[in-house]
């Protein structure tokens, strides 16, 4: 049996503490690259054209598409692999289609608390493995010739002996989206 006079306390000073902490965050630009899509066909290419770098504070990232007159084509081209994968027994593990947002020329927006360029590998389909959710853009693009424009930001804490929750990484990343309302990928879903 829960107590529910409990659970509510607990949820509202989780709520307080993270409001709190929210008035000590700061979110820093840190990097960004182009990417043509030549550059990520295979992962020897990506780590010879990539600068991006992992950070020891947590990151969230924008992927965005660069040239706006290819999103019709390159939204189609997705329709059309999203319903013949739905139907395979490996299929490849796609990001939530918005395609309801599709005023927005931003791909994806993500978090990540440790390995941002595993991540990202992941996102343009040069990482072995099909299971996760991501964007795996070269596993279904039909190498189109595109452009697309990562961004990072580091989320930390004014105060240097506090560490930023993940909690509120993923309040920032929600508020982002929000804002943003990127074609692909899920909502936290937090608030």
């Amino acid at each position: 049996m829960i107590h529910s006079k409990t659970v509510i306390k607990n949820a509202q000073n989780l709520l307080f503490q993270t409001a709190k902490d929210l008035e000590t965050i700061e979110i820093k630009s840190f990097q960004e690259q182009v990417f043509h899509a030549n550059d990520f066909r295979d992962v020897a290419v990506f780590n010879e054209k990539n600068n991006l770098k992992n950070s020891i504070e947590s990151l969230i990232y924008t992927i965005k598409l660069v040239d706006v007159s290819k999103k019709e084509i390159f939204l189609k081209i997705f329709n059309r692999f999203n319903l013949e994968n739905k139907g395979k027994e490996n299929r490849v593990g796609l990001s939530q289609d918005n395609t309801d947002n599709n005023l927005s020329n931003y791909l994806y927006v993500g978090s990540s608390t440790t390995d941002f360029i595993g991540r990202l590998k992941y996102h343009l389909g040069v990482r072995k493995g099909n299971g996760l959710y991501a964007l795996h853009l070269s596993k279904w693009d039909q190498n189109i010739d595109y452009q697309i424009k990562v961004c990072t930001y580091q989320v930390t804490s004014k105060n240097k002996d506090t560490a930023v929750k993940n909690l509120t990484v993923e309040i920032l990343e929600q508020q982002i989206w929000d804002e943003l309302k990127p074609l692909f990928g899920k909502k936290s879903g937090l608030l």
